[in-house]
């Protein structure tokens, strides 16, 4: 059964969830809402479908609003300790990313990075170290500050092409190295979603062996 993705993101839009038949007793519907589609799927989930709830960005927003409506999800998967309390809930750490393939694009020598005011994954802390270390590297090194979460400008680093302009931020790959720190969020979701559905479907299968 597809998956039915509620996003405003084009990783989450485009996204193609296949989830087996043999996982999904009596279920009609799977959705998967992401982010700023929280807010607007509060109602309480039907008998006949499947919710999730998935929060990737680092600012909390949707955090309180997921505490007030426990009917609202089935599963949630989130990096939020407050969240990862609550039952059939699994810590996931990532965010998007707007930028398109370039396999095209011709290298230079050195190394690119873009720097944001996120600061909630192990890789964020490392890239907010390497930036303010970046004075020991010795190669050329270009500094794009992103655009989604606006990063303080510096006389040393590089301003990108705004949101969702993706065809022209293909620039940051222009060199031969480039230091990621993790957008793996929406390319997990689907292996955490499967996990999720097996693992509530062999202990719905246990429970009906005990009886």
């Amino acid at each position: 059964m597809n998956v039915k993705m509620i996003s405003i993101f084009p990783e989450g839009q485009n996204a193609k969830i296949d989830i087996p038949d043999e996982l999904l007793w009596g279920v009609k519907h799977i959705e998967c809402c992401i982010d700023n589609t929280i807010p607007q799927n509060l109602t309480p989930v039907p008998d006949d479908t499947i919710r999730f709830f998935v929060t990737t960005e680092s600012w909390g927003d949707y955090n309180k609003i997921i505490l007030d409506n426990p009917r609202a999800y089935d599963y949630l998967l989130t990096q939020y300790p407050e969240l990862l309390r609550l039952p059939n809930t699994v810590k996931l750490i990532g965010n998007g990313s707007f930028v398109d393939p370039a396999p095209d694009i011709k290298k230079k020598f050195g190394t690119s990075i873009v720097m944001t005011n996120r600061n909630v994954a192990p890789g964020h802390r490392l890239r907010h170290e390497l930036y303010r270390r970046r004075k020991e590297v010795k190669t050329p090194f270009d500094i794009y500050r992103g655009t989604w979460n606006q990063f303080e400008p510096t006389a040393d680093t590089l301003p990108m092409p705004p949101w969702p302009n993706r065809k022209e931020k293909v620039i940051i790959f222009n060199n031969i190295n480039h230091v990621l720190k993790g957008h793996l969020a929406f390319y997990l979701v689907p292996t955490i979603l499967k996990h999720l559905l097996r693992r509530s479907y062999s202990f719905f299968h246990s429970s009906c062996l005990k009886t």
